[in-house]
């Protein structure tokens, strides 16, 4: 017990809001209390934690001043609020039952990694907790995933369906115990259990841990239900396992992340920086992409990627995978392409026997499915490729409190919502891909569930511009809004709704597939809709994740966002408020010939940027790049001769693609922004080594396409000469950015046999001067210097050094992304901040 001294006695009554459920809080205040001798007690409710303590004044001071200084490292205090009382005469301290309010406000903690504690639990021969899998106490484990309503108690969880056996109870009820209200502990005689399951869904017999090595030597594919979903999983060293795995899924290139043993075997494979360690080896345990060392891993795990996403086994489970044979395997998540991660043990069967040859399942119910967070390190700070398992659903910190609740709805790829309440921004779980019915659906639920534990009700709602985004009707029907595209002032005066321009959704769905529930009017209050341009919502976004206040300049590169005219935007300098925005700087535009067809096909972008800009010498240098497409360039050409299904687009991720085909990188994609990632990571590499072209470990896909062989040399450019200089020319009239001068320089340098890595590093560069001339522009125009950087090309690490660089050293203020990535999965923070102000300036 803590010394204290004076004799005045004292009650005070405290509440504590935060993240201060389900991480260790009220057991951390008990023993507290009986440190410094103080009676009273302590309960959970919908706001936080209601305590009151009473003892001698001198102890109350020590104890509230140890409160915050000695809490437990997962848990956050946002507020504190403390009203003296009159002493009672009560005894001891006690924790005691939960008290439902009507309007909840606690935050509800993430996923957490097994901490340390637990892990030696699991391996140390003996202990009750030896090779369970789902051990956990109240510094780890499930918590999101498993919550089904608030206060959070046993009872508002998955676990409710396993009752604890008499030692797990003695522990859950010892406040001196770590386990002490730890709402999912449970051990092999009480809790969940795992089964083993051929791929017609019958049991194996015999120990499953057993046979799980047998097979995964054999080659095997599993799909293994974790804590958010499920995993398909094979060893990441067997390479046939790798490319069987890779045709069953239909994913021929895109990297797969894999799990690692631990921190040694990380280390094995990949360079890891201390901030790359430390981020692993944290309580998210997101996967982290990594720089492998050549030569130590199949190609197949990450095709022309000179990086893996990696991670650490976050829960008891992935611990028993691993043995002195097995240190590295395969974990990509569990789903079709554009479908949401399987969760259920029915659904996996049916889903995903296609892909696997047998399943690893278990009888934990998975509440909120949860797809593992992505993020990388860049600039020394860790950046949010995809915010999901282990950060969400813990909030953002806005600088405003708003007067209403807000959703922000997200877009068609990389899908989250977002909910505001005061001044806390609540981003939903990774959602993906709004393609199909199965994610709208998948939204729907992900939607309704959180409103339902937050208790918020959005009068205001924020959404994309684009009049084919399928979640726009989808929420429009949710919050019973009839016409929803008739009458709507915002709607008008961001554009009036036109059309496409020829880019097509995969799939043939329009609306919201008869999902309905009203998720949001209070009484007859209507709910507010108010259209955010794409652009103007990254930009919305970074302001947001900064909590930077008026004006600033956003330098907005990703591929598509529809504009207010009606084409497809995508690299943009602008003028913008939470409120509103100007565009002042803009790439010169560039029909897509087929519209998404080009975008699955970049030599088709670059054709059409040799047509559009090179004039008639365009036609020839396009059949020159790509031969033996001659009639699908003659093709390209009438088509934008007579203007057929080619829309107009100023995308940034565009001219990425062209570059790319034009040097032979990458002429189809077989995923999203693969064309990019293949020409940045090569950039990256040869601007940090000066490699030659044999020391970068890329392929081409057309060795002819890039190589100065005689036909080539047979050919003209013009009289550009680059080969000597670190970028090429562009121009800046108008406020349009034209790339002739690019394209030319490009050609020059291939045909001048310059190394296709160098090719690359000088195409980045110029693209870094074309972000500083656009942003030299709008500060001529606007006297502003604090820019932010968002939009999914700024997840390149080498443009975001390049410009970054670039825009201090001529005196503007740079802000990226902090809390939410840059892509659009931070798209809907930004809707529902500019819809808010877009409300409050009616």
């Amino acid at each position: 017990m803590k010394e204290t001294s004076g004799s005045g006695q004292a009650c005070w009554h405290i509440r504590i809001t935060g993240m201060v459920q389900g991480v260790g809080f009220r057991p951390y205040l008990y023993r507290l209390a009986q440190d410094y001798g103080l009676a009273g007690w302590v309960l959970n409710d919908g706001e936080g934690v209601e305590l009151e303590v009473q003892g001698p004044r001198s102890a109350l001071a020590g104890f509230l001043e140890a409160l915050p200084q000695e809490k437990p490292p997962l848990a956050q205090i946002h507020g504190l609020t403390k009203q003296e009382r009159p002493p009672a005469a009560v005894t001891g301290f006690e924790i005691r039952a939960s008290v439902l309010r009507s309007r909840p406000q606690v935050l509800i903690p993430p996923d957490l990694a097994i901490c340390p504690q637990c892990r030696e639990e699991v391996l140390a021969p003996g202990e009750r907790y030896h090779h369970y899998p789902f051990t956990n106490c109240t510094y780890c484990g499930p918590r999101f995933t498993v919550v089904k309503g608030l206060p959070y108690d046993r009872v508002r969880t998955s676990m409710a369906a396993f009752k604890m056996c008499p030692e797990c109870a003695a522990d859950y009820q010892n406040p001196l115990h770590r386990r002490f209200h730890a709402q999912p502990t449970a051990c092999s005689r009480c809790g969940p259990q795992v089964t083993l399951l051929d791929r017609e869904g019958v049991p194996l017999a015999g120990n499953w841990e057993e046979t799980f090595f047998a097979l995964l030597r054999e080659g095997k594919i599993f799909a293994v239900k974790g804590i958010g979903g499920f995993h398909l999983v094979c060893s990441a060293l067997n390479q046939d396992a790798v490319q069987r795995l890779r045709e069953a899924k239909k994913r021929p290139f895109r990297p797969l992340a894999v799990m690692a043993k631990d921190v040694a075997t990380v280390e094995k494979y990949c360079r890891v920086s201390p901030l790359e360690r430390e981020t692993l080896l944290g309580p998210a345990a997101p996967i982290v992409i990594l720089d492998t060392k050549p030569g130590t891993l199949p190609e197949n795990l990450a095709p022309q990627q000179p990086t893996l996403g990696v991670m650490l086994p976050y829960s008891p489970l992935h611990i028993l995978f691993f043995s002195e044979e097995t240190d590295l395997l395969v974990m990509t998540s569990g789903n079709a392409r554009g479908l949401p991660i399987v969760k259920d043990n029915g659904e996996a069967l049916r889903d995903l026997s296609p892909f696997v040859d047998y399943f690893l399942v278990h009888d934990r119910e998975i509440v909120n499915r949860c797809d593992d967070s992505v993020v990388r390190v860049i600039q020394g700070s860790v950046h949010f490729y995809r915010r999901s398992r282990g950060y969400v659903p813990a909030p953002v910190a806005l600088a405003l409190d708003t007067e209403a609740d807000v959703l922000g709805c997200g877009g068609e790829m990389k899908n989250t919502f977002c909910l505001i309440k005061g001044r806390n921004a609540f981003l939903s779980q990774h959602l993906g891909d709004m393609t199909y019915l199965e994610g709208l659906e998948n939204y729907r639920r992900a939607l309704r569930h959180l409103q339902g534990l937050l208790e918020i009700a959005p009068r205001i709602v924020g959404y994309d511009l684009h009049p084919q985004y399928s979640v726009t009707p989808l929420v429009r029907e949710l919050f019973e809004v009839p016409n929803a595209g008739e009458g709507n002032a915002d709607t008008e005066r961001d554009g009036g709704m036109k059309g496409s321009g020829g880019i097509k959704r995969s799939g043939d769905i329009t609306g919201s597939g008869g999902i309905k529930g009203n998720l949001g009017r209070k009484g007859d209050e209507p709910v507010r809709f108010f259209a955010v341009q794409h652009h103007h919502a990254h930009l919305v976004s970074a302001m947001a994740d900064n909590a930077l206040e008026g004006e600033v300049i956003g330098a907005i590169l990703d591929g598509t966002g529809y504009g207010p005219d009606g084409t497809l935007w995508g690299f943009e300098i602008l003028r913008g408020t939470y409120r509103s925005f100007t565009r002042l700087v803009h790439l010169a535009p560039v029909p897509l010939p087929g519209g998404e067809r080009a975008v699955l096909n970049p030599w088709l972008t670059a054709t059409a940027y040799l047509l559009t800009y090179l004039g008639e010498e365009g036609k020839s240098l396009a059949e020159r790049c790509f031969p033996g497409k001659e009639k699908d360039v003659a093709r390209v050409a009438r088509m934008l001769e007579h203007r057929v299904n080619a829309p107009w687009a100023s995308g940034a991720g565009r001219l990425f693609d062209a570059a790319a085909a034009l040097l032979g990188i990458c002429l189809t994609s077989t995923y999203d922004g693969q064309a990019a990632m293949e020409l940045g990571e090569l950039a990256r590499v040869s601007f940090s080594a000066d490699a030659s072209p044999c020391e970068v470990p890329f392929r081409s896909e057309e060795p002819a396409s890039y190589r100065c062989d005689d036909a080539w040399q047979e050919g003209s450019v013009g009289q550009f000469v680059s080969g000597k200089s670190t970028s090429y020319p562009f121009s800046l009239r108008d406020g349009v950015l034209e790339v002739d001068g690019l394209l030319r320089g490009i050609l020059s340098d291939r045909q001048d046999g310059l190394a296709v890595g160098k090719i690359a590093v000088k195409f980045h560069r110029t693209v870094a001067q074309m972000v500083l001339a656009g942003v030299e522009e709008a500060f001529r125009l606007t006297g502003l210097r604090r820019v932010v950087l968002s939009g999914g090309v700024w997840q390149n690490p080498l443009l975001l050094d390049l410009a970054g660089e670039l825009l201090s050293a001529n005196g503007f203020t740079v802000y990226t992304h902090r809390a939410v990535p840059a892509n659009d999965g931070g798209l809907s923070l930004g809707q529902a901040v500019a819809a808010y102000h877009m409300w409050l300036g009616e």
